[in-house]
């Protein structure tokens, strides 16, 4: 299972700091979190050019950038400037109005930026089932949109288990409370990628948090 350390931020001395952190941690990627105070309810640091002059002192980093915002298609071209590798994009961002998620994956595979679609906790799973014949990635997120450090919701648990059965090619991401006990029920459901901030950057030794997922059996 990979795991790919998160960033949350209020400002980008916090963004810079947890960069550094990661390529101390020898990761090959980074998740950052964007939220508009919109889609919800809180507002994280959001500046695509500043982000551009960080990572760019981080070059071996890939870079997901997932989008908790209300109007995802309006703002995915200024992250895929900054390199950008994935985007994700929720459903409930354009729920009803398909023209949104065709345009955001017209835009993606213009760019070469592989596109990956996301659903809430209280999300039925089924409604991310139509679109799977245009995705290789879908995340389940196991916590509310918004701020790091929430408790994980055990009923992602069956949507993982649903996803995987319906889709046994397409790669499972599970961002939010992610730690040992918990990246070893989302494996065991079929996960194959896992974001972790808190339990990293908040563990005395941010390295040993790291070394402990990525060695979960």
């Amino acid at each position: 299972m990979q795991v790919i350390p998160a960033i949350n931020c209020l400002d980008s001395g916090c963004v810079k700091k947890r960069l550094a952190q990661i390529e101390e941690l020898g990761g090959d990627w980074a998740h950052i979190d964007i939220a508009d105070g919109r889609f919800a309810p809180t507002e994280t640091w959001d500046n695509p050019r500043e982000v551009s002059s960080l990572t760019s002192r981080f070059p071996p980093l890939n870079i997901e950038v997932h989008l908790m915002v209300q109007n995802p298609e309006t703002v995915v071209e200024s992250w895929f400037r900054i390199g950008a590798k994935r985007i994700i994009v929720h459903l409930e961002s354009f729920r009803g109005r398909e023209e949104k998620f065709n345009l955001i994956l017209e835009k993606c595979s213009a760019a070469n930026v592989e596109m990956m679609l996301a659903i809430n906790p209280e999300t039925p799973v089924e409604e991310i089932l139509p679109y799977l014949d245009s995705l290789l990635f879908v995340q389940i997120l196991a916590v509310s949109p918004g701020p790091a450090g929430q408790k994980f919701n055990e009923n992602v648990i069956q949507k993982i288990e649903i996803l995987r059965e319906r889709a046994p090619d397409v790669a499972i991401e599970v961002d939010g409370g992610m730690n040992p006990e918990t990246a070893r029920l989302v494996r065991s459901a079929g996960a194959d990628i896992i974001a972790s901030g808190s339990y990293i950057f908040d563990s005395e030794k941010p390295a040993a948090a790291y070394e402990t997922l990525l060695s979960l059996k």
